[in-house]
């Protein structure tokens, strides 16, 4: 569906049908010289919607910073927060645009990463999810990408799970569109607990367990609107041959993912886990409802009994 008929479309899908919904793209950026300047332009060509971009620049050596205010020279919707400070993580950097950019002025908030490609109707097409399911925040599947031609579907949307949010997030975070009541509520957390929050390493993570402890709805789209680069740099990436797995194996042994959801726990409040993530009887017990796809659950089951998470 293009032209005409998805204007038509995405119109209906809405109460405020001739106005373009207003959305803040907060990106977090970090030495991108190589590929930023492909993945701003793919922001500036969404369809149907008003974009606003921030971008929020981590204490860089290449020429990050010369391209973005370049940018941000020409474009009057983009803006460019101040620049010096050093925030070390991708999720500490988002934290910090979430806390700082003032999304009272926007009816939906995107997340970009610095290095992938959108589709011209990446934000549009969520927007119509959430409008027509009534819900709170959107991510979909995505389409990883390498250098070499390979590409690779990032299956993300099966149905959730009791608990799911404690051990994975709701897919890449560039694929996350939030509205303005889970972003304010976000945002107030963010600012309430900024001190325990600087040990959280997933900020996509995050955000997904926030909002299902919060009650905010959430929307898994199994279609892919993003292009998700895959290269040295990423923090995580996708989950695609051996060397991606032994270091998903890695962090497994030593403690990392146990960590963290313990740290959700205990920020969160679910009480149901308080002093029980060290009891084998009871992980193995509650296994079904910790990981959405089937192949995760059994894998993190052998991990349990083997005594490696």
């Amino acid at each position: 569906m293009r032209g005409k008929e998805q204007e038509t479309a995405f119109a209906r899908s809405g109460s405020a049908h001739s106005v373009a919904p207003k959305v803040a793209v907060l990106m977090a950026a970090y030495n991108g010289e190589r590929f930023i300047v492909e993945q701003i332009e793919s922001i500036l060509c969404q369809e149907h919607v008003s974009v606003c971009l921030f971008v929020s620049l981590d204490l860089s050596s290449d020429s990050t910073l010369e391209i973005v205010t370049a940018y941000s020279k020409k474009y009057k919707n983009i803006i460019l927060l101040p620049y010096g400070a050093r925030y070390g993580s991708a999720s500490q950097n988002f934290f910090r645009l979430i806390r700082d950019v003032d999304v009272e002025k926007f009816d939906y908030v995107s997340l970009s990463d610095q290095d992938d490609i959108w589709s011209s109707k990446k934000i549009s097409e969520a927007i119509q999810r959430l409008r027509k399911g009534h819900c709170n925040a959107y991510s979909s599947n995505v389409l990883a990408f390498w250098d070499d031609g390979r590409t690779k579907l990032l299956e993300k949307a099966q149905p959730p799970r009791v608990w799911d949010y404690l051990f994975e997030s709701a897919g890449p975070g560039c694929s996350y569109v939030l509205d303005k009541k889970l972003t304010l509520g976000l945002k107030s957390l963010l600012v309430s607990k900024s001190a325990e929050l600087y040990r959280v390493a997933l900020h996509d993570w995050f955000i997904y367990a926030f909002a299902r402890t919060h009650g905010y709805s959430w929307e898994i789209d199994s279609r892919s609107f993003v292009l998700y680069r895959q290269h040295n740099g990423n923090v995580i990436g996708a989950n695609n041959g051996v060397n991606s797995a032994l270091h998903r194996y890695r962090l497994m042994r030593k403690g990392w993912y146990r960590s963290q959801t313990a740290l959700f726990v205990d920020i969160f409040r679910v009480n149901k886990f308080y002093g029980r993530l060290n009891s084998r009887f009871f992980l193995l017990r509650h296994v079904n409802q910790f990981r959405r796809k089937k192949t995760d659950r059994i894998i993190l089951a052998i991990f349990i009994l083997l005594g490696i998470y």
